[in-house]
């Protein structure tokens, strides 16, 4: 679990964090969440964010504590 004290984000953000090259900053490239996203899931784990606008982040990450096959 990974939490900040920042501004929060907005519900149309949090749908849209993970997608690559979108970004809420004037600079950088905006795939930094994506491909996180990408390895976890590659992983077989998941992550999942709460936010509350004014209030912070949450970001959990849940990874396997042994490899499972994945299904295409």
């Amino acid at each position: 679990t990974i939490r900040d004290n920042g501004p929060g984000m907005t519900s149309e953000t949090q749908e849209r964090m993970f997608e690559p090259y979108f970004s809420t900053k004037k600079e950088g490239t905006g795939l930094g969440l994506a491909i996180v996203k990408r390895i976890i899931n590659d992983h077989g784990g998941y992550i999942r964010v709460t936010s509350n606008p004014g209030g912070g982040s949450t970001f959990n990450i849940e990874l396997p504590t042994k490899r499972v096959k994945l299904v295409s």
